[in-house]
């Protein structure tokens, strides 16, 4: 029994670790060695009514400590620690807010891919299909990403020449997991 948990426990940290790896990857626009942020900002869309609830509902449901996300102000809505697209994108109006895919797709992207939706995730997870909700989260990640650097471009904390380069650098990014990333390769397409 203890094996087996051990084992659980080492997937979940190696599932853990490569995610982490992406984030810091994909971190902060590309604007050169000396400009990284020296804090973590987490970025979501509609995080502040989803992600966050459900990430701290799910710890205390489990008691699992997460010192991390209350170390820093991720539940305070105004702050810069954690930017929620949807929320700032639609000035905090629940009327101007608009699903990930449609932002994506006013933008020119490719939004999400065929086949799955947020509202299908618990089936899949019931059915054991837990490769595609990873698919299907993944290309969230993507995607939030992808209008998140558009929205530092407006703001005027890229350049046009940073934003280009943080394209380019998640393309790499993208294409040297092709193999075992494709359906984020054909989000890069778009």
């Amino acid at each position: 029994m203890q094996k087996m948990q051990k084992m659980q426990k080492m997937a979940r940290d190696e599932r853990v670790s490569e995610f982490l790896h992406f984030l810091n990857f994909l971190h902060w626009p590309a604007k050169g060695p000396d400009s990284l942020p020296t804090v973590a900002q987490l970025v979501t869309f509609n995080g502040s009514s989803f992600d966050l609830p459900v990430l701290r509902y799910r710890a205390m449901v489990h008691s699992i400590a997460a010192p991390g996300l209350s170390a820093r102000p991720y539940f305070n809505r105004y702050t810069e620690d954690a930017v929620d697209l949807c929320d700032l994108l639609s000035s905090f109006s629940p009327q101007g807010k608009a699903k990930l895919h449609e932002v994506c797709r006013v933008m020119g992207l490719p939004g999400k891919f065929e086949g799955m939706s947020g509202a299908e995730v618990e089936k899949y997870y019931l059915d054991g299909r837990i490769r595609e909700i990873a698919a299907y989260c993944e290309s969230d990640v993507v995607n939030t990403y992808r209008v998140w650097l558009r929205y530092e471009l407006f703001r005027g904390r890229i350049t046009d020449h940073g934003f280009r380069a943080s394209e380019t650098n998640l393309a790499e990014f993208v294409k040297a997991r092709g193999n075992t990333k494709p359906h984020l390769c054909e989000m890069m397409l778009g």
